[in-house]
């Protein structure tokens, strides 16, 4: 669904939303349903403004006075991202997939209920946030006229633990990926001390990772810790390569890696960073074609030390604004972690900054900027 397709190109006139707010403010049936959720709730005109809510709404958008809610759209009142448009919330390309906004164009349509999962972006004073909610929309009449009643159940701590699950069973894959690669070559060569290198380097890896999975813990899964140590990045750089090399989506494609300085080293979680870049490698292998090439880029910065992966394809534009977002994807279902991983990893617990850039004629970077000391940038 386009932005195009949303039933909010328009905004209520100011005297046709008093009305509105009276007339929902007087009935007994909205004010009973507001009281009885206990989570927040909104109350929604034809065009998804606000005319209605409960104090948990209100606590949840964090506005003192009620009459700073009224008329605003549940993504502007919380503080999306998205909503921070000239047409505001619902209005944007990437509101053509957020899950509130569909569930209550559902419910113009069709006036069916509709329950849908909303991903929520928020930033205040420079932090930005996500945020994960199960968006219920139920359709009710107030003196004749259509409403939307709009409920969010915060579900964000348990997609996160359930998104750092599954990030690190993915990677997991990668790595049996890459190691059953590097066994089939034993099988069409002599073995040389070079595959054995590769061998050693896979299966110290492998067996770190479900070292590290085991430390999540069965009871809290999810939680992370980072553990700080110094790390050479030419040592970095040697694993990712042989893990990216030995990789299903590397065949017929090359990696060219920078030789890092044999004096760089970063203070840093060698796994986590790990992570972070085998995703951007495998993700720009994988968007490559058979013959082209991968660069690996290594530079330090003053204090910094980036990490950079190019691949020659550009991002589409209608997509780079979501590139980051949980499960965003464009390689079908039950994918969408690797660029999610890449920030989530590398801002939220290694304090770094991941970026990319895409332009025609220069293809894409992705980047990784750390510390060397291991403070947060």
């Amino acid at each position: 669904m386009s932005s195009s397709e949303l039933p909010l190109a328009s905004r209520t006139p100011g005297d046709l939303l008093e009305q509105e707010h009276a007339r929902v403010a007087r009935s007994p049936v909205v004010e009973a349903l507001l009281r009885a959720s206990d989570i927040p709730t909104v109350v929604a005109d034809a065009n998804l403004q606000i005319v209605a809510f409960n104090d948990d709404f209100l606590r949840l958008a964090r506005k003192s006075d009620a009459g700073l809610v009224i008329g605003l759209r549940p993504g502007e009142s919380l503080g999306c991202t998205f909503a921070q448009t000239q047409d505001g919330c619902a209005t944007s390309t990437a509101c053509g997939s957020c899950g509130l906004a569909l569930a209550a164009l559902t419910v113009k349509r069709s006036r069916d209920s509709a329950e849908r999962d909303c991903f929520l972006t928020t930033q205040c004073d420079a932090t930005t946030e996500d945020y994960a909610y199960r968006a219920r929309a139920v359709p009710i009449d107030v003196e004749g006229e259509h409403y939307v009643l709009i409920s969010l159940r915060d579900v964000s701590d348990r997609r996160r633990n359930l998104a750092l699950d599954r990030i690190f069973l993915h990677d997991l894959a990668n790595y049996a990926q890459a190691l059953r690669g590097t066994v089939d070559a034993l099988g069409r060569r002599d073995v040389d001390a070079e595959v054995l290198d590769t061998l050693r380097t896979l299966a110290g890896q492998l067996v770190a990772e479900v070292d590290f999975r085991r430390q999540l813990g069965a009871e809290r899964p999810g939680s992370l810790e980072p553990e700080l140590n110094e790390q050479r990045v030419a040592e970095l750089v040697e694993r990712l390569v042989a893990a990216a090399t030995h990789h299903p989506s590397s065949d017929g494609r090359r990696i060219e890696a920078s030789i890092a300085p044999a004096d760089l080293a970063v203070r840093t979680d060698p796994l986590l960073v790990h992570h972070v870049l085998l995703n951007m490698l495998v993700n720009a292998l994988e968007a490559s074609s058979p013959g082209d090439a991968v660069r690996l880029v290594v530079e330090s910065i003053g204090e910094e030390a980036v990490l950079r992966v190019w691949s020659r394809p550009v991002v589409p534009e209608n997509i780079r604004e979501r590139i980051f977002r949980r499960y965003f994807t464009t390689k079908g279902s039950d994918r969408g972690l690797g660029c999610y991983a890449m920030r989530l990893l590398g801002e939220r617990y290694l304090g770094g900054q991941v970026d990319f850039t895409s332009e025609k004629g220069e293809g894409t970077w992705f980047s990784l900027r750390v510390r060397r000391d291991g403070a947060r940038l």
